[in-house]
């Protein structure tokens, strides 16, 4: 809904806004939306990235066999006469044996018009974790929270230039709309005529405390957390003195169990391919993943960019 008016936008639009058509309501929410996905695609990226898998077949995608466990939590392996060894995401068809796994499970491609029935027999089932559940609704709600605190931020920084209500003459109100206009754009310098008196006009102040310091802190404490529930290790992001030695064993302890979680479930599924189609695939955490989650919360020495 655009000035109570509902239209449809396309993605290029928004790069050509004009804020004389469009009003500030609307424009927030777009920067809502930007902020939210720009952090919810690096959460994404870092789920997607937090394990290494070796030997698969050529006609597997890691990165396909990832984004279906990162999205709907499960994968499944199997055999193509025509293609050969594919990994795609699967949907349940028919009946369950005893521990919940289907008898029938239909492989399809989101990109094409690709369908593959499989059995048991001759496919094997990845599960993302022993709930068999997604953690992509877990990106998405700290990627909410943090992108909210974000915007917080920013009005409040945007707060810190002092806003003013200005009472003037009429005949005089775009002259000191165009003061303000310069004033807004950071314009070291403003020029105006002389025969513009300063002293005929009435200003009140709207100061904005300082807080974004303290919920930039609360940022990070958030993607700690996320990073913690995904099993990235993130105990050493922070100095030495603020680190309790009783918060780190607990937050290792969780840290170690999260990532067992998902990488069990992915090496069980390599012992029954390789069983199953007499390969040897395997998986293993990724090393550089805590690495690139570091390289977020801080920038480098060169001036890198830091999620905060």
């Amino acid at each position: 809904w655009l000035n109570g008016k509902k239209e449809k936008i396309s993605c290029g639009d928004l790069f050509h806004l004009n804020p004389n058509v469009y009003d500030s309501t609307f424009v927030s929410g777009i920067s809502n939306n930007e902020t939210y996905f720009m952090y919810l695609n690096v959460f994404t990226r870092i789920l997607m990235n937090r394990f290494r898998w070796k030997d698969l077949p050529n006609t597997c995608s890691e990165e396909m066999l990832e984004k279906s466990l990162c999205q709907q939590g499960k994968a499944l392996f199997f055999f193509d006469e025509k293609i050969g060894f594919l990994t795609l995401p699967f949907t349940d068809s028919g009946r369950l044996n005893i521990y919940g796994n289907p008898v029938r499970r239909i492989a399809y491609s989101p990109y094409a018009n690709y369908r593959h029935e499989c059995y048991g027999d001759n496919s094997v089932i990845i599960y993302n974790n022993y709930m068999r559940m997604t953690e992509f609704l877990l990106a998405h709600s700290y990627a909410l929270r943090i992108a909210n605190t974000q915007r917080i931020c920013d009005v409040n920084i945007s707060g810190q230039k002092k806003m003013k209500f200005i009472a003037c003459d009429e005949s005089k109100r775009l002259s000191y709309k165009n003061v303000m206009k310069d004033y807004d754009g950071n314009e070291p310098m403003i020029f105006g005529s002389t025969s513009l008196d300063i002293d005929d006009f009435k200003t009140l102040e709207f100061s904005t405390d300082d807080s974004f310091l303290s919920l930039d802190e609360y940022k990070k404490k958030m993607f700690h957390e996320f990073l913690t529930f995904i099993g990235v290790n993130n105990t050493d992001f922070e100095k030495g003195e603020r680190l309790v030695s009783n918060e780190v064993d607990s937050n290792n302890e969780i840290i170690s169990m999260m990532k067992t979680d998902g990488l069990e479930m992915r090496k069980k599924a390599c012992d029954s391919i390789n069983k199953k189609f007499a390969l040897n695939v395997s998986v293993e955490w990724n090393p550089d993943i805590e690495k690139f989650a570091k390289k977020l919360m801080k920038p480098d020495d060169k001036g890198g960019d830091a999620i905060e």
